[in-house]
């Protein structure tokens, strides 16, 4: 990605920190969308988004969407109650406009963890296979 001010101070050399590809469940990509969870934001950012906007916008996924983006893969139910669909089909939106190889996975009428019911296991699993498939050593 290219942003230093992420790297962090942990080095391990001759290793690259750059992601090859993302799988993301239900992902919370805009802080700034989401809504109020009583010190959920709080204490991860020392405040509100209302009151720490710049911050709740820079610890957001979406802020650093772009043709530098790894390939993701969103896996989100519609009736999530926990984080908003939206973000999902936005996130998605703004990276197939950049370029990005980018899958989105619905689950209609899914929660937050439709992951873990049964009608889900196969369509989900098989969806992350598909989609790592590049990236997977099969060798055996």
């Amino acid at each position: 990605m290219g942003n230093a001010k992420l790297e962090g101070d942990v080095r391990c050399a001759g290793y690259s920190s750059e992601v090859t590809a993302v799988v993301a469940f239900n992902p919370v990509l805009d802080l700034t969308g989401m809504p109020h969870r009583e010190n959920v934001v709080e204490s991860l950012l020392g405040g509100t988004c209302e009151s720490k906007l710049d911050l709740c916008r820079e610890a957001s996924p979406m802020e650093y969407a772009g043709k530098q983006s790894a390939p993701i893969l969103i896996l989100h139910g519609t009736a999530d109650e926990t984080v908003p669909y939206a973000q999902a089909t936005a996130m998605a939106s703004k990276l197939q406009a950049a370029g990005v190889k980018v899958k989105l996975f619905t689950a209609p009428g899914g929660p937050h963890t439709f992951w873990s019911q049964p009608q889900w296991y196969k369509p989900w699993e098989r969806a992350v296979v598909e989609f790592l498939g590049p990236w997977l050593d099969t060798t055996p």
